[in-house]
C-alpha cells in the first residue's frame, strides 16, 4: 500500500478489518481522504500519519483505537474533517489540536478523553460548531464539532471559545465540567444551537445569570439546559422567562 504514491483517497470504511493501522499509510503523501470508519482496527493512531500533509478528511470512527490524539497531528494544516468518536482514546486534547486553522469538524464523541480543554480551541477560526456532549451528527449546511458526551473533561469553559466567531452550535453536556458559564459567549454572533444539559454550575444565587446575554445571539433557535445543577428552582427567576 505504501507505494501507491498517488493515491489521493482511501475508503476502507464499513468493513470487518482489525488489526493496527498500518504504518506504511503514512507514506501516502498525496493522501487527502482516510475514511478507515466503522472496523474493528485496534493499537494507536499511527503517529506518521503527519506526514500525509495533504489530508482534508481523516475518519477513524468506530473502531477500537487507544492511547493519545498523537501530537504530530497538529501539522496537518490542511485538515477539515477529523473525526475519532466510539474509540477508546485517552488522556487530554493536546494544545497542537489548536494548529489546525483550517479544522471545521472535529469529532471525538465516546472516548476517555479527560482533563480540561486547552484555550488552543479558540484558535481554530473556522469552527462552526462546537459540542462537548450529546449527539452527533452532520447537515449538509453546516459542519458539527463534538468534543464529546461520554468523556471526562473536567475544570471551566474556556473563556476564549467566544473567539472562535464562526461557532454555530455549542454543547458542553455528560462530561464533568463545574464552575459559571462564561457570559462572552453571547459574543457568538451566529450562534443557534447551545446546550448544557448535564452541567454543573457555579454556587452562586445568579448562576444562571449567562442566559441574560443570550439576547445578543439573534439567531439563536435552540436552548438545552436539562438536568443542570443551579440554585434556582423558580423557573420564573430564570432570566429568559423574564419580562424587560
Amino acid at each position: 500500500m505504501g507505494n501507491l504514491f498517488f493515491l489521493h483517497s482511501l475508503n476502507l470504511g464499513t468493513n470487518s478489518f482489525y488489526g493496527e493501522i498500518p504504518l506504511e499509510v503514512g507514506r501516502l503523501i498525496r493522501l487527502r481522504d482516510l475514511t478507515l470508519t466503522n472496523n474493528f482496527l485496534q493499537g494507536q493512531i499511527p503517529v506518521n500519519l503527519s506526514q500525509c500533509s495533504n489530508l482534508i478528511n481523516l475518519a477513524l470512527d468506530n473502531s477500537r483505537l487507544e492511547g493519545p490524539i498523537p501530537f504530530e497531528l497538529g501539522s496537518l494544516s490542511r485538515l477539515v474533517t477529523f473525526s475519532l468518536y466510539h474509540n477508546n482514546l485517552i488522556r487530554k486534547i493536546l494544545t497542537s489540536i489548536g494548529n489546525l486553522s483550517a479544522l471545521r469538524v472535529f469529532i471525538i464523541e465516546n472516548n476517555n478523553l479527560e482533563g480540561e480543554i486547552s484555550d488552543a480551541i479558540s484558535q481554530m477560526t473556522s469552527l462552526t460548531d462546537f459540542q462537548v456532549g450529546g449527539q452527533h451528527g452532520l447537515s449538509s449546511s453546516k459542519s458539527l464539532i463534538l468534543l464529546s458526551s461520554s468523556n471526562r473533561f473536567t475544570g471551566p469553559i474556556p473563556v476564549s471559545l467566544s473567539n472562535a466567531s464562526s461557532l454555530q452550535e455549542v454543547e458542553f453536556g455528560r462530561n464533568i465540567f463545574i464552575g459559571n458559564i462564561p457570559i462572552n459567549l453571547c459574543n457568538l454572533k451566529i450562534l443557534y444551537r447551545l446546550s448544557f444539559t448535564n452541567y454543573i454550575l457555579g454556587i452562586g444565587f445568579d448562576d444562571t445569570s449567562f442566559l441574560t446575554f443570550l439576547t445578543n445571539c439573534s439567531q439563536l433557535q435552540y436552548i438545552d439546559i436539562s438536568k443542570i445543577s443551579s440554585r434556582v428552582h423558580c423557573l420564573t427567576q430564570f432570566p429568559i422567562c423574564q419580562s424587560n
